[in-house]
């Protein structure tokens, strides 16, 4: 069991903390047809796009409402409709997704009472969160909940026996969103995928430019979202948008990162289905299996430095100790109920200067975090095994993966890797000769 302690300092130094609405907005990205319109300045809807557009390195198409001092002042209403009215003509989204910040938040503007003034155009749904508490997953998950709100179909006695709704967290790569979504299906069931970034924010080589992502979770797809046989959470912020979807019945993880937590959700697949785990994922477990024997002679006794996203903090944490690693450190930018359960002494509420300081005095051998950990690991002196988001100093970030067996794999190799390269890299003493003179 960790225990939580929240930085005490008066500032934050380093953030590991993202915004809310950048949350908001990566969840809105893997909606079919769906532009995301920030209501704010027009410097606050740059720094997401330049963030995602790094990380993903695909075209992301946001649009802001452009808010000045003046418009903020004396109400903001006015932008928003026309910003929404400009989007829906030139565009031409199946959805507006409306992303609130913190400017707006300050101003103490009635946004719901604005968007009720609107009498045409495609659906807009509203995602009210704050730059001024939470952070990427609040964001995230308050986006999901705004579309089941707005687009689900409610029950009403009808269920689809063949069907799972499947909801993967922000810190889901758009490989993992496909593998999840496979493993469910190697079971029989159909899925739908509430958001899919698998296509969306992965794989784009289309022939003629288009304003608009193509992929994404279709809008039909999502009214009947609440019709499956059961539904499946992973990401504990998520549980409330489970909930809307099945009520009690919703099945929601932290994460299903290692052998134990990709048992959990294999079991509870082949208890919707009703059948017996396929071969093809008794073979992954088997190499997963051999893979912690394996890596083991690398990881086990070696002392791990953490620094993510609260999901992600508790699914690398699971499979580095199952490979017999001592988290000696772990660092998340938001507080989270299952992070007390947590395999190691404490986790602590904090930013990037927080990370280097008890990744320093834990005397950590590696450290897991995104790219913004590099300059603290360099200051250490051991390797950074980047992940999470964002990943902007190497290539292929949304094919990393670690969900299931497979992206267990993956990552386990990963991590064993970055210290046998750190290894290798390491300068050699000089030897003496011990021979006297001919």
């Amino acid at each position: 069991m960790a225990t939580i302690v929240a930085s005490s300092k008066p500032v934050t130094v380093d953030p590991l903390r993202h915004s809310a609405p950048l949350g908001a907005v990566l969840a809105f990205l893997g909606v079919a047809r769906c532009m995301p319109l920030l209501h704010s300045s027009q410097g606050c809807a740059a720094l997401a796009k330049v963030l995602l557009t790094r990380h993903f390195r695909e075209t992301i198409p946001l649009q802001t409402s452009a808010l000045s001092e003046i418009t903020t002042i004396l109400g903001s209403g006015d932008s928003l409709l026309a910003g929404i009215d400009t989007v829906a003509d030139r565009q031409q989204p199946e959805l507006i997704a409306v992303i609130t910040t913190g400017l707006v938040d300050a101003a103490g503007e009635d946004v719901r009472r604005t968007l009720r003034l609107r009498t045409a155009g495609p659906p807009v749904v509203l995602a009210a969160v704050s730059d001024l508490g939470g952070g990427l997953e609040q964001g995230y998950c308050a986006a999901v909940e705004a579309l089941i709100a707005e687009l689900a179909l409610p029950r009403n006695g009808v269920s689809i026996d063949d069907q799972v709704t499947l909801l993967p967290g922000p810190v889901l790569t758009p490989l993992d969103v496909e593998e999840l979504a496979r493993t469910a299906q190697a079971f029989g069931l159909r899925t739908v995928v509430l958001p899919d970034s698998s296509r969306s924010l992965d794989g784009h080589l289309d022939a003629d430019w288009d304003p608009l992502l193509s992929g994404g979770t279709p809008l039909s797809a999502i009214a009947a979202a609440g019709r499956s046989a059961a539904v499946l959470a992973l990401g504990s912020g998520l549980a409330t948008a489970g909930r809307m979807l099945a009520g009690p019945e919703a099945w929601t993880v932290p994460h299903a990162v290692g052998l134990d937590a990709s048992d959990a959700l294999v079991a509870h697949l082949a208890a919707v289905a009703g059948r017996e785990v396929p071969e093809a994922l008794r073979h992954w477990r088997s190499r997963l299996t051999d893979g912690l024997l394996d890596a083991s002679g690398v990881l086990a006794g070696r002392r791990v430095a953490l620094a993510l996203e609260p999901d992600l903090l508790s699914g690398v944490a699971a499979l580095l100790t199952e490979a017999g690693c001592h988290v000696v450190t772990a660092i998340t930018p938001t507080a989270s109920d299952h992070l007390g359960a947590m395999p190691c002494d404490e986790v602590v509420i904090g930013d990037f200067e927080d990370a280097e300081d008890r990744t320093r005095d834990g005397g950590a051998e590696l450290l897991v975090a995104s790219s913004h950990g590099a300059a603290a690991a360099r200051r250490l002196g051991i390797p950074l095994l980047r992940l999470g988001f964002p990943v902007v100093d190497r290539l292929g970030a949304q094919h990393l993966t670690s969900v299931g067996y497979r992206g267990s794999l993956r990552l386990l190799f990963a991590a064993a890797n970055e210290l046998l390269a750190a290894r290798d890299l390491a300068p050699t003493p000089p030897t003496t000769s011990r021979e006297g003179p001919c």
